[in-house]
């Protein structure tokens, strides 16, 4: 058997996807690490499920060539044999190591982040490149950048969020907002112990609960339908239809998820592994945002700004090569697919922070909701 030896820095996915891969062949694990990233390294060997009887932790300075040479004199090498993974830490530590570890025979791997590769460094013979066979999954990738989660079930069947997905595509914006607005302005007020009929709400509404064949409990809208009808079923949509295009089960995608992070909470509206990417999908059936002014006035602002900034400041949390998405009903392109005027500024600051926006004409164009995200 063999040591598995581990540079952490903040980017821990590397980290768990060679140990993942070499799992069978390793019975120890080995982790440098500095001061900062000793948080990094519970959050690998949590991913990981590794017992702390396979680990060693040895702490060593970023910029210090002679301690960090101290330290490994005084390692106890015997008769091992290493596989190195020097994707992580500083450039000092990888050259410094590099140099060690081909001293001892080791086998030297680096983790590219693309497409799943990897390429052995070191010894320079046989195949030099190759594809990891190895799966990582959603839980396994929040839990290796330190994010606490909570995962909740879809509320309803896919039948139903198709048929109100199909609904809003199909009707005039004037229509869709309508019918959003009368029922925002439902939840705005929403209690637990809320309970209306459809025809308290209206015309429309009865209209629209008909016409999509949502199921209501002894006649009246609950609580939970009108969180549900608010926004939580492109949620469910979105969960449902990259679930079965993608053929993932549910150990790669959630839909609803409650996160934190170092004490800081968040929310997650679709996230998945593929490949060992990461994607995370924030979806808005509407970008307006309406608030009752004093005097009882409506006023209507965008959000897309602060959806942009939001799944910006979010994506730090999941490494460098997660992906991010915005889908959103409303209608934000012409005709060539260009940006509205008025959304030009959001679009720009979007492709500066690698976030994809996906508006309701390219909805309308494919069926494979898929195919706008990967």
């Amino acid at each position: 058997m063999k040591t598995l030896v581990s540079l952490v820095s903040d980017q821990t996915l590397p980290n768990l996807q060679l140990i993942i891969e070499f799992k069978n062949q390793v019975n120890e694990f080995w982790f440098f690490h500095s001061q900062r990233t000793k948080q990094e390294v519970d959050w690998i060997i949590n991913a990981a499920n590794l017992s702390k009887e396979q680990t060693f932790t040895i702490n060593i300075e970023p910029f210090n060539i002679y301690q960090i040479n101290e330290v490994l004199q005084k390692l106890n090498i015997d008769d091992r044999d290493f596989i190195v993974n020097i994707t992580g830490g500083t450039k000092l530590w990888i050259m410094v190591l590099f140099e060690f570890f081909k001293n001892l025979g080791a086998e030297i791997y680096y983790v590219t982040g693309i497409d799943k590769n990897v390429v052995k460094v070191f010894p320079n013979k046989g195949k030099r490149e190759f594809k990891l066979m190895c799966d990582i999954n959603l839980n396994e990738h929040l839990q290796v950048y330190g994010v606490e989660f909570k995962l909740h079930k879809p509320k309803n069947e896919f039948k139903i969020a198709q048929n109100i997905y199909k609904y809003f595509l199909k009707v005039p914006t004037e229509k869709k907002h309508e019918i959003s607005q009368i029922i925002y302005q439902e939840r705005i007020a929403l209690r637990k112990n809320y309970n209306k009929t459809p025809e308290e709400l209206g015309e429309p509404i009865v209209e629209f609960l008909k016409t999509i064949e949502y199921p209501t409990q002894d006649g009246c809208l609950k609580y939970k339908d009108v969180k549900y009808l608010t926004g939580e079923w492109l949620e469910e949509y979105v969960y449902y239809k990259i679930k079965s295009e993608l053929n993932l089960d549910d150990h790669h995608i959630a839909a609803g998820l409650q996160i934190r992070k170092k004490e800081v909470p968040n929310e997650l509206d679709v996230a998945f592994v593929y490949n060992h990417q990461l994607y995370v999908i924030e979806c808005k059936t509407s970008i307006k945002e309406v608030h009752r002014m004093p005097g009882g006035s409506i006023k209507e602002r965008s959000v897309l700004g602060d959806v942009i900034y939001k799944s910006d400041s979010l994506r730090p949390k999941f490494g460098l090569f997660a992906k991010s998405s915005i889908i959103v009903l409303s209608e934000l392109r012409d005709e060539n697919l260009n940006p509205l005027d008025e959304f030009k500024n959001n679009f720009r600051r979007a492709e500066l922070s690698n976030i994809k926006i996906i508006s309701k004409r390219q909805l309308q164009a494919t069926d494979q909701l898929s195919s706008l995200i990967i």
